[in-house]
């Protein structure tokens, strides 16, 4: 299991954490299915989707400042996408949200930036 310290997670602000996932969530990453092969494509989210973006990255960073596991934690985040993002459910051939590229490492990185915070 993969947490963040105490000492780091004491110095990180909420608004550190709302501003993260708010500059996140202002890009998608669609995946599109091209002769067989994966094309994937970032562009601007709409309104609806960055706010789905915004909560599910927000929710992910406050559960690991809490001392969750990381790596369950992007998993989980990954996988709540999935159900609400564009093309949730659809056949893998039509146009959907990549959420590895899109929630999954965003979490990741920034839990590894963190990580790399010296404690006071």
């Amino acid at each position: 299991m993969e947490t963040l310290s105490v000492e780091i997670s004491s110095q990180i602000a909420t608004e550190e954490l709302e501003q993260f996932a708010a500059e996140t969530a202002r890009s998608i990453v669609i995946r599109y299915t091209v002769n067989g092969n994966s094309d994937d494509r970032r562009r601007d989210t709409t309104p609806e989707e960055a706010d789905a973006i915004h909560r599910i990255i927000y929710g992910a960073l406050l559960n690991i400042r809490y001392g969750r596991d990381i790596q369950a934690t992007a998993d989980a985040a990954e996988f709540i996408g999935m159900q609400f993002l564009p093309g949730a459910g659809s056949s893998i051939d039509d146009p959907h949200t990549n959420t590895y590229d899109t929630i999954y490492l965003p979490i990741k990185n920034w839990a590894r930036l963190q990580q790399q915070r010296i404690p006071a």
